[in-house]
């Protein structure tokens, strides 16, 4: 059975987008979305907004500017052997997250943060930096703003 996966592309309001640099990848191909394995009755979004706090502090049922800025379907999903991920997009329109603190909260069995560093990448940079299994939102993000 696979596991079922979501999370969050952030993208700011000069059109950036933030990833999270996992710990235990090395460089290149070390940066991630954020995202998650679904937990119990979890609904995709549920899960992607769980993710998202854990993985970086951005807290969209907390702040009202942020959760009116989000899509309510997946904007890209992507298949692996063992799993299925559903990314769902969040714009950062009012500007809320230029000087925030991001932060993870969520560890690796072995008691290591999951995301170490954060940084935000114009779509051309991302190819060089994200994990390779997640370069086909690539596209998808370029088509979105044409």
């Amino acid at each position: 059975m696979k596991v079922v996966s979501s999370g969050f592309i952030v993208k700011s309001r000069d059109g950036r987008f933030l990833l999270g640099k996992a710990d235990g990848h090395e460089e290149p191909f070390c940066f991630t979305v954020f995202k998650g394995q679904q937990e119990g009755e979890e609904t995709l979004m549920d899960t992607a907004i769980r993710e998202l706090k854990e993985e970086s502090g951005i807290d969209i049922i907390a702040d009202h500017r942020l959760n009116r800025n989000i899509s309510t379907n997946p904007i890209f999903s992507y298949s692996l052997r063992h799993k299925d991920v559903f990314l769902f997009l969040l714009t950062d329109v009012e500007g809320v997250l230029n000087d925030f603190k991001f932060s993870c909260s969520s560890y690796w069995r072995d008691d290591r943060l999951e995301i170490i560093d954060y940084k935000w990448f114009t779509i051309g940079e991302i190819w060089e930096n994200i994990f390779p299994s997640q370069r086909g939102l690539i596209g998808k993000l370029k088509v979105m703003e044409e």
